[in-house]
């Protein structure tokens, strides 16, 4: 048993859990070799990208692809209104180098914001990631906090953290009775969380609290699957500067106090697929929180559920898309919507892109039956809740 005799600070009750795969070193770092992009990114999904200087680099490096904005770029969207700075959304893109041509390199993962020199534009360094830990994994276990009453914080709040972290893998989870995560990932790529759970929650029922699956600063490549959340705050939800790709498929959330979505602060390249919640949003949330401002941008809301409702916004010279979305689409929403209120085909686009690059095999190696099939899966999640025998 962990306990807490002392009164701590929601920071730090936030960057401990019962179980934490956290590397030792600093994360990224850059080499020091950098070269500027020297032309405009003005389309997202590229992978070519042309610098001053390709000969600096080699295929198979880990690269950065930085934005570095400015205070153009803030004033733009509108965020000097709330405080936002420069320097806060200089934001690395991780990828790996698969072809050089002069000065074109082309990367293995396309990117997800735009690169422009009048806003600031950006640049690509060698980066490495010292202290890392990778290949390890969680699963089949239960973790319950022990608590004096419904609003208790001085116990546990988080089951599983993932930091500085990759191709790491939480499976079969239930948290019963925490304060903020089942699993919270922080500065991490390429893991998977699946069928895991969170119920129960014992705390205050507002800020910095209830994030049952999170996605937070620095991540990219991470999946999480068939997962449930009941009474929580922010279902599934990232937090800020998160570069993506990254995506929540085939989830649900029930009894949801407030929304689903890019939480704060410049999320990208997130794909909501078949997510039900209370609501669901992406947004200018203005002065919310500590300023959260554009929650985030090119974020994919697909086959999803609101039972509350869609706000669906563009940023300035960006986009956020919702296709096939079931509920209400608030007046305010001026994101690109199609078929709303019907559900498109295919069902998932994450697993069809999966089969499209490797294959049914792939598919039916990471999916149970039903997410074959043309119908969602939120009764199956319902049903189960956490408890007993994992979904398959």
């Amino acid at each position: 048993m962990i306990t807490y005799p002392t009164p701590r600070s929601v920071k730090e009750l936030q960057s401990e859990a019962v179980i934490n795969i956290r590397g030792k070193g600093p994360g990224l770092e850059e080499t020091g070799i950098l070269a500027e992009i020297s032309k405009d990114i003005k389309d997202i999904n590229t992978r070519e990208i042309e610098v001053s200087n390709g000969g600096l680099f080699n295929i198979g490096d880990t690269i950065s692809v930085t934005r570095t904005p400015n205070t153009n770029w803030i004033n733009f969207l509108g965020m000097n209104l709330y405080g936002w700075e420069p320097d806060y959304y200089k934001v690395p893109h991780p990828r790996i180098i698969e072809k050089i041509v002069g000065n074109k390199i082309t990367i293995n993962v396309p990117l997800f914001d735009t690169y422009i020199k009048e806003y600031g534009g950006g640049y690509v360094a060698k980066i490495k990631y010292d202290g890392r830990v990778a290949n390890c994994g969680v699963e089949n276990i239960r973790v319950s906090s022990v608590y004096e009453n419904e609003e208790d914080e001085n116990h546990i709040w988080s089951a599983v953290i993932l930091e500085n972290a990759a191709n790491c893998w939480v499976k079969n989870l239930t948290g019963l009775n925490l304060s903020f995560s089942a699993v919270a990932i922080f500065n991490s790529n390429n893991n998977t969380i699946q069928d895991c759970a969170i119920k129960e929650y014992k705390s205050k029922p507002w800020g910095d609290r209830r994030y049952p699956f999170y996605i937070s600063t620095g991540s990219m490549g991470n999946l999480v699957q068939r997962c449930y959340a009941d009474g929580a705050r922010h279902d599934f939800a990232t937090g800020s500067r998160v570069p993506g790709p990254n995506v929540f498929l085939d989830c649900l959330g029930t009894n949801s106090l407030s929304d689903t979505g890019p939480h704060h602060r410049w999320a990208t390249g997130t794909l909501y697929d078949n997510i039900s919640s209370g609501s669901i949003y992406v947004r200018n949330a203005k002065s919310g929180g500590s300023g959260h401002g554009w929650t985030g941008a090119y974020n994919m809301f697909w086959n999803n559920k609101a039972t509350r409702g869609f706000l669906i916004q563009n940023p300035p010279g960006a986009v956020n898309w919702v296709i096939g979305g079931i509920g209400q689409l608030y007046s305010q929403s001026d994101g690109y919507n199609a078929s709303h209120g019907i559900h498109v085909k295919p069902r998932s686009i994450f697993l069809e892109q999966v089969r499209n690059r490797f294959g049914e095999e792939v598919v039916r190696r990471i999916t149970i039956p039903k997410q074959r099939s043309d119908q969602p899966i939120w009764d199956e999640l319902r049903k189960w809740g956490g408890d007993g025998n994992p979904l398959y």
